[in-house]
């Protein structure tokens, strides 16, 4: 029985058709105005057409989380989010221009405020969800002693998540990030430490996510931040093999560009959805063959400027073209080539992945590809970035937690 509530990825999404195969019944269009959409059906399989602005797209599903592409649908309502990563407090110095080394200067503020990418994820899906469903945010707190860590905790719980499955490890405090903002140019200056606390282990998730099959609501979506390799991508393998965690939506961030894209490539295949820092990507773009690039600067748009980068959107308006979404193509065939033959990249050929490009907004490639042409991807997606300010740069765990 195909039954329960399903979401929708995209914010081009205008309406969508779900016909019958056996049980002879066809639902009209429906249009689609929130991200949640109702599916109920006796019959199965079940057949779901979605309706973009660039133009439709089938796609076959035989059970509510078994599409083969993006725009997935997955149950949220009455459902558990699980976000997995860093939380962080922040200081925030806010100064009038970013002083000189060895100098002095007084702030206009200072604020402490929970931070990092998982927190963020986590505060922003609880808003979005509400008593519908349940937000639970697993990573290492210092315990219960540490005036940090009790903060940032208390923050989280406050926002509605669910913080009870986290690790209590050695260290000197909750990981802290002190964060400078230059009013006079807008930028964002930080220097962080983990005060000698180590990441979350793979056991711990594991054995989380044994708690999680017993537990309710079940689970519909397991993001994960990576900070740290191989540690990241065998927890994505555990989701995989879990009966519980199988059925649920599987994401990823990268944000660090220092990480290694072979030691990455079993953890991109295993993921529905892959979000990508600009860095990273622009990265990625330094090292790849100049035949692939088919005349795209490996660093366009960095040192031409913002000017610069407005004028070539303005020039061509199809997201096709931009440089984010020519090196997701290039990437996604390139970790597609370095997949071994014990790595299966299933999960790749219907993953959306998306890189947040500044105040140019959001790029995407979908899962239309099926594989075909390397699996470069499908259908190109472009989001516009809103209210870009002196805190807001596109951050890579806001654009995660919109993407849901």
């Amino acid at each position: 029985m195909l039954e329960g509530d399903g979401w929708l990825s995209g914010h081009s999404i205008r309406k969508i058709n779900i016909n019958m195969w056996d049980g002879g019944t066809s639902f009209s269009s429906v249009d689609v105005p929130q991200a949640f959409v109702s599916v109920q059906s006796t019959g199965r399989p079940a057949k779901l057409c979605v309706q973009r602005s660039v133009g439709d797209i089938s796609d076959d599903i035989d059970g509510l989380w078994e599409m083969s592409s993006f725009p997935l649908v997955a149950p949220l309502h009455a459902h558990r989010l699980l976000l997995v990563g860093g939380v962080y407090v922040d200081v925030l110095l806010e100064v009038e221009e970013y002083p000189e080394e060895d100098s002095a200067c007084r702030m206009l503020s200072c604020t402490r405020k929970r931070g990092g990418n998982a927190g963020t994820n986590a505060v922003v899906l609880a808003q979005l969800v509400g008593t519908q469903g349940l937000v639970s945010w697993v990573g290492v707190s210092p315990g219960a002693d540490d005036v940090d860590g009790n903060f940032a905790v208390g923050e989280l719980k406050g926002a509605g998540v669910h913080t009870a499955w986290r690790e209590e490890v050695a260290g000197s405090g909750q990981p802290t990030s002190y964060i400078t903002l230059s009013r006079k140019t807008g930028t964002r200056t930080i220097v962080s430490t983990r005060n000698g606390m180590r990441e979350l282990s793979p056991a711990h998730f594991a054995a989380t996510l044994e708690t999680a099959a017993a537990a309710t609501p079940p689970l519909g979506w397991i993001h994960l931040e990576c900070r740290e390799l191989p540690a990241v991508a065998q927890m994505a393998a555990a989701a995989r093999a879990g009966a519980a965690a199988r059925s649920a939506v599987l994401s990823v961030e990268v944000e660090k560009p220092y990480l290694a894209l072979a030691e990455l490539v079993p953890l991109l295949c295993a993921c529905d959805l892959v979000v990508l820092s600009r860095e990273f990507l622009e990265k990625q773009q330094m090292h790849r063959d100049e035949a692939e690039v088919q005349g795209v600067e490996a660093e366009a748009g960095v040192e031409a400027g913002v000017e610069a980068e407005a004028a070539a959107e303005a020039a061509a308006p199809s997201p096709e073209t931009h440089a984010a979404v020519v090196g997701l193509r290039v990437l996604r065939r390139r970790v597609a080539e370095l997949a071994e033959a014990n790595i299966n990249i299933a999960s790749m050929h219907g993953a959306l992945w998306v890189c947040p490009w500044g105040k140019a907004g959001a790029y995407a490639v979908d899962g239309g590809g099926g594989g075909g042409g390397g699996d470069g991807g499908g259908a190109a997606l472009h989001a516009p970035a809103i209210g870009v300010g002196v805190a807001d740069g596109g951050a890579i765990d806001t654009v995660r937690a919109g993407n849901a």
